[in-house]
């Protein structure tokens, strides 16, 4: 389950030393084997440590496992970051930093699972955006410039073969229907010319004729 690297042996050189003693100072319970990783908790699997040894512990965790064992470690991590106990070891920010992008590596390429998703939707359902937020969303998509082919062709390949249940069909019908499109006049500053400003990326700006000329 560990690899067998310097960070496995501290790991259990911290485990071991805290099996052998007695501490009458604020402990927290540790999983020598995490329960996310199988683990129980049973007192064979429970060890105490003071504070800053659990933070440490939880830390190597992530240096001596990887794949998705990794990943979760590294959630772990984060979220021990962010508990506001007044007796936890708090680290330094540099630390903190470290933590964080660890955790946010470690969810890059990783699916939602469906009862994430699931929740994701109940928490949004029926919530409305401030008109101050819509009017920033408006402003933003006003000025965003055009498309790369590449980007095209990424969505491209990530829809092939996808298919829509007549629900979900249904559902972005509607939607389109309800779209309100804002459109602005912007002067190609090639040649000049105006238009739209989402027809005019396609055929002026960088892709201006008079650029070829």
């Amino acid at each position: 389950m560990y690899l067998h690297n310097k960070y496995t042996r501290i790991y259990f050189l911290i485990i071991e030393r805290a099996k052998s003693r007695v501490l009458d100072c604020y402990t927290e319970s540790h999983h020598i084997i995490p329960k996310s990783l199988g683990g129980t908790n049973s007192v064979e699997n429970l060890v105490h440590l003071t504070s800053k040894e659990h933070f440490i512990c939880h830390r190597l965790l992530t240096k001596m496992t990887e794949g998705e064992a990794k990943r979760k470690m590294c959630y772990a991590m984060k979220i021990m970051t962010s508990d506001r106990h007044s007796l936890r070891y708090i680290p330094t920010s540099r630390t903190f930093e470290f933590v964080r992008e660890q955790a946010r590596q470690a969810q890059i390429g990783v699916p939602l699972s469906k009862k994430r998703r699931e929740n994701i939707r109940k928490a949004l359902t029926g919530k409305t955006l401030p008109e101050k937020t819509k009017q920033r969303m408006r402003e933003a998509h006003q000025h965003r410039p055009a498309m790369s082919q590449e980007t095209k062709n990424k969505i491209g390949k990530s829809n092939k073969g996808l298919i829509r249940s007549p629900e979900t069909i249904q559902k972005i019908k509607e939607a389109r229907k309800k779209q309100v499109i804002v459109t602005v006049q912007i002067t190609c500053p090639h040649c000049g010319k105006q238009g739209g400003n989402r027809i005019m990326p396609r055929y002026h700006f960088d892709n201006c004729k008079s650029l070829a000329v």
